[in-house]
């Protein structure tokens, strides 16, 4: 009976050891000013010595409170970047926790959440081909990809906030970081999730098997004991106390940043936010929650931190506007999709949508001409067909360019065989144009007649014209009379006067010709003579005459 006392006795003793070293291997944090935080805003990082810290293929355990707006980059860093010889513990471009050894990395599914204190970690087992990691109380084992142990030198540089040993670009964090601690010890899931309880001001904290520990409350002291403090580079600080969070939410469409980068800034300070749309996309304005947000329609804005805010950035589709311009106005019109009702004498504009294409066109007025477009804004038309298409990606003004219409001159001859009429051709609007009509020989010019605005009609053979629009003008011509001299009788008369005189004399002659007498023939009682001729009494001759003289 005494031994079983003995038993429990021991055993009592051995639980309540267990306790008190429970008891001595955590404690609580009961003042938060006791811990702070670093800002990191992409470029600045800590360098410290690497003193004390878990060699070759050794068992070892990171884990760091962060607060990041945009989860990426590298957490803590030691080792050399050869020979598989480099540790790294860090955020990969999708937000999941990922570990760096070189050859043997490894990734977890684990995504770290935007804008909020969050705890991170792994633990690696002595000569271990595995890693686990931890966020905020969940773990996941991960096999290392080169199917071997860790080879982390030790030797070199520690570097909180980028990869260690890198010229760059480095993949600097961006964000808060406090309560950075490496142990030489793989801690077992229990332990590591008490790390996480309380949050960063108020949680257990391991002190067995501390290789460094940087609180970073307003220093980056080493409270490890193996003297590792660091070597800052433009590194600011806050406290729990007295700094206020600033999210900034991007909606589809465009980015957001703040100046200075961070997340989480002192009480009252002043951040400028900006946002930038993508290309197809414009800002809309930023909506807000917090004392003092802002809210409005500048895509480049201040807030004042005096409480926890968050802006978020609104994008659209862009819309452009597409400006055409008659010049001068009077000369033409111009429309926009070519539609005929949309005609206007000065200008109109339309809403276009990003990468669009849209019709536009140019009419002139009358007497006037389309002479070309003049355009301002990228991918605009310059040049002289009256109905380009454009495609927008920007603003785009258009300009129909006029001038006063050439006049086209057109100088006939009626009939074409009496005359020339001169002055056909092409002329600027209102110049003055002389014409001229000259008949041909046996013609004469009679008048003009015309067709056209500032044409010219009359006997005028040479007249000015001052034609504002295309114009035709005639020259008439009539066959001349002859005429025979001075006293302007007609060569005509003349030939009709001969011909009388002709017909005249003819006839004349015609009736005073005497005609020939006759004869009568002898009776045989007549005897010839003795010439042998017949002879006549003088009486016989004179009956014989039927017309005397």
């Amino acid at each position: 009976m005494q031994k079983v006392r003995v038993s429990y006795l021991l055993l009592s003793l051995f639980l309540l050891s267990q306790v008190l070293g429970a008891a001595a291997v955590f404690q609580y944090q009961s003042n938060p000013a006791r811990y702070g935080y670093a800002i990191f805003n992409g470029s600045t990082y800590v360098n410290t010595p690497a003193s004390g810290l878990p060699k070759a293929g050794s068992a070892r355990s990171v884990f760091a409170w962060i607060y990041t707006a945009s989860p990426a980059g590298d957490i803590y860093s030691y080792g050399l970047a050869s020979n598989n010889e480099m540790a790294t513990l860090y955020i990969n471009g999708n937000g999941n926790l990922s570990f760096n050894g070189n050859s043997n990395n490894a990734q977890s599914s684990l995504a770290v959440a935007p804008s909020t204190w969050q705890l991170v970690g792994y633990t690696y087992a002595a000569n271990s081909t595995s890693i686990t990691f931890y966020l905020d109380g969940k773990n996941q084992t991960v096999s290392l990809s080169g199917g071997m142990p860790l080879q982390t030198s030790g030797y070199a540089q520690s570097v909180i906030g980028k990869q260690a040993n890198c010229a760059g670009p480095c993949n600097n964090f961006i964000g808060l970081m406090s309560n950075l601690r490496v142990y030489g010890t793989a801690l077992n899931r229990s332990m590591a999730n008490a790390l996480y309880i309380g949050g960063p001001t108020l949680g257990k904290e391991s002190l067995n098997g501390i290789a460094a520990w940087w609180p970073m409350n307003w220093s980056v002291l080493d409270y490890g004991g193996n003297g590792n403090a660091g070597v800052y580079y433009s590194i600011a600080y806050g406290n729990f106390t007295t700094t206020k969070p600033l999210s900034l939410v991007a909606m589809h469409g465009g980015s957001v940043s703040a100046s200075p980068s961070g997340a989480v800034y002192p009480a009252g300070s002043l951040v400028g936010i900006k946002a930038v749309p993508i290309t197809g996309y414009s800002f809309v304005n930023w909506g807000c929650t917090g004392i003092a947000c802002y809210n409005g329609t500048s895509a480049n804005a201040t807030v004042k931190m005096n409480d926890n805010i968050t802006e978020t950035a609104n994008f659209k589709p862009s819309v452009f506007v597409l400006t055409a311009m008659a010049n001068p106005s009077y000369e033409g019109r111009v429309a926009i999709a070519a539609n005929a009702s949309l005609y206007h004498i000065t200008t109109q504009e339309a809403n276009v949508g990003y990468g669009a294409s849209v019709n536009v066109s140019a009419s002139p007025n009358l007497g006037y001409a389309f002479v070309d477009w003049s355009c301002a804004g990228s991918g605009c038309y310059s040049g002289s067909n009256p109905n380009p298409t454009l495609t927008l990606y920007n603003n785009i003004t258009e300009t129909a360019n006029f001038e006063k219409a050439p006049v086209v001159l057109s100088a006939v001859s009626s009939p074409a065989a009496g005359g020339v009429a001169t002055g056909s051709g092409t002329y600027a609007s209102g110049k003055a144009i002389t014409i001229s009509a000259v008949a041909n020989p046996n013609y004469t010019f009679v008048r003009w007649t015309c067709t056209g605005i500032g044409c010219y009609s009359g006997t005028n053979p040479y007249p000015i014209v001052n034609a504002t629009g295309n114009i035709t003008e005639t020259a008439y011509f009539t066959p001349a009379q002859k005429t025979s001299g001075a006293g302007g009788t007609p060569a005509s008369a003349y030939l009709y006067y001969v011909i009388g005189v002709v017909v005249i004399v003819i006839v004349a002659l015609i009736l005073l010709r005497k005609p020939k007498p006759k004869r009568r023939r002898r009776h045989s009682a007549h005897k010839a003579s003795p010439s042998g001729r017949r002879s006549a009494s003088p009486q016989s001759e004179s009956e014989g005459n039927e017309n005397p003289l």
